[in-house]
C-alpha cells in the first residue's frame, strides 16, 4: 500500500536492488549507488534518502557513526519457529513477555502462518558464557531459569527457521541537520 502510494507520487521503484552507498554533495545526501538484479554498480540522483536498513544501518557504517555503549551489553538470541506454542483462546495472538531477573527476559510472539518468534535478551556474557550456539543458549537458559523453562521449551518445540545475533551499539547520529541549520 506505502509503494504504491509512492509510486503514485512519482517515487520510481528499483524492485530486485542492493543499495551498496549513499551519494553526498555538499555533506547532503543527493543520491545512491546501487546494483539491480546482479548489474554494475548504478547511481541515481534522490531529492530524499532514507536509511530503511533497520540494524545493517548502511548509513551508520558507511559514515562511522556506530558508538559502542558500555553499559549496553546485551544480546539477543531468538528465532522463528513452525507450531510453536500459543495462549490458549482469545489470548492465542498476545505476545508475552517473560521477565527473567532485573535484566533479562524473554519474549514469545505469535505471527501469521503458525509461526512463532521466541527471544532471549540478557547480558552478553550470560548468553554465551558456553558457546556462540543459540539452540546451545536456550537449552543453558532454561536450566538456569527453570520457573520459565515450561514457557520456553513450550515455544521451541517447533522447526527452527532463523536465529540471530547481538546489539551492542549505538549511533552517534541518527539524523542530519535540516537545510537551514546548516
Amino acid at each position: 500500500m506505502m509503494l504504491d502510494h509512492a509510486r503514485s507520487n512519482g517515487v520510481i521503484i528499483h524492485k530486485g536492488s542492493h543499495v551498496e552507498k549513499v551519494l553526498f554533495k555538499n555533506g547532503c545526501a543527493n543520491g545512491v549507488m546501487f546494483r539491480q538484479n546482479g548489474s554494475g554498480p548504478l547511481e541515481t540522483k534522490a531529492k530524499v534518502v532514507v536509511d530503511a536498513s533497520g540494524r545493517a544501518t548502511l548509513l551508520g557504517n558507511q559514515l562511522n557513526l556506530k558508538r559502542p555503549v558500555p553499559s549496553l551489553k546485551k544480546s539477543s538470541i531468538w528465532g522463528y519457529y513452525r507450531h510453536g506454542a500459543r495462549l490458549p483462546g482469545i489470548d492465542a495472538g498476545e505476545t508475552t513477555i517473560y521477565r527473567i531477573h532485573k535484566d533479562g527476559w524473554f519474549w514469545d510472539i505469535p505471527l501469521p502462518d503458525d509461526i512463532v518468534s521466541v527471544g532471549l535478551v540478557d547480558e552478553t556474557d550470560a548468553l554465551f558464557e558456553d558457546m556462540n550456539d543459540p539452540e546451545f543458549s536456550f537449552g543453558a537458559f532454561a536450566k538456569r531459569y527453570p520457573e520459565q523453562k515450561a514457557e520456553l521449551i513450550d515455544c521451541l518445540m517447533g522447526d527452527v527457521i532463523k536465529d540471530m545475533s547481538q546489539f551492542r551499539e549505538s549511533l552517534g547520529r541518527m539524523t542530519a541537520p535540516p537545510p537551514s541549520l546548516r
